[in-house]
């Protein structure tokens, strides 16, 4: 007997799709959307977890989940020449940054961008069109 082939999920309502390219669908998914598809994503894997949605979160909100081995996903948006894009990264530490040009300091989250590596997120960026976050607690 043939194996079956892993059947794709159904895809949210609410996510529009961009374009597809080399067999891969791309799509975009407001922010608001992410706590429950990923809290039902970790209940079909057998994990409980609670999770909810937060619009322009504090610094202060990243520093007490990483400090109490919580979960968080950043997200932010910026225009560029093609128009506004975003991008979510999960949140595994933060720092305090020195600016040496003009001596600032500044909030920053250690984030893994999803391409290749651990970077920082400068939370203070002056020019996000948006910024949002995902906070996510296991449940026992």
């Amino acid at each position: 007997m043939p194996e079956s082939l892993p059947q794709k999920p159904p895809k949210s309502p609410k996510t529009r799709d961009i374009n597809n390219s080399n067999g891969i669908a791309y799509g975009s998914t407001q922010a608001v959307e992410l706590a429950p598809g990923f809290v039902r994503f970790c209940r079909e894997k057998g994990t409980s977890i609670i999770a909810n949605h937060v619009s322009n979160p504090g610094f202060p909100t990243f520093l007490s989940h990483v400090n109490n081995g919580f979960l968080s996903i950043i997200g932010g948006g910026i225009n560029t020449p093609s128009g506004e894009s975003g991008h979510f990264m999960p949140v595994n530490g933060y720092a305090y940054l020195y600016r040496k040009s003009d001596k600032k300091v500044l909030q920053a989250l250690s984030v893994y961008d999803g391409w290749n590596s651990n970077q920082f997120f400068n939370f203070d960026f002056p020019r996000f069109t948006w910024k949002g976050a995902t906070l996510i607690k296991h449940v026992k």
